[in-house]
């Protein structure tokens, strides 16, 4: 992984985020995840890394499936959501909105926050 990322860092200019994630499988460790942020961090400091890099590292955090009702105080986050219960789509799913995710994007939109959408980038959704 280091390899792909050293290409990433060092090959295509400044790149603002870098999201992780799979710190939840078996082979993953907290000093693997503090090794990774720390390489990250040395081949682009001013690099914004999420928490999912593991390890108790990171520069901010990614509640899942839920927005905050508070925020998390003292510290930057953002929510990693579905909009349909689903984590991709296939040209025959069609998008039907929660009505718990659209209470959500109006909860983020009162916290003066963004909720980006994932759009399928091959027409199909």
């Amino acid at each position: 992984m280091k390899g792909q990322l050293r290409e990433l860092l060092t090959t295509y200019g400044p790149v603002g985020v870098l999201w992780f994630d799979g710190q939840w499988e078996g082979t993953w460790t907290a000093p693997r995840g503090r090794d990774l942020y720390d390489y990250v961090r040395g081949l682009q400091p001013s690099i914004i890394v999420n928490n999912r890099v593991g390890g108790g590292s990171g520069d901010f955090g990614t509640p899942e499936q839920e927005i905050p009702a508070t925020g998390i105080p003292g510290a930057d986050w953002e929510t990693c959501m579905t909009m349909n219960r689903n984590w991709g789509s296939t040209g025959r799913h069609r998008l039907q909105v929660r009505a718990d995710a659209r209470a959500q994007s109006r909860r983020h939109r009162l916290q003066g926050r963004q909720l980006p959408a994932e759009r399928r980038t091959d027409g199909g959704g």
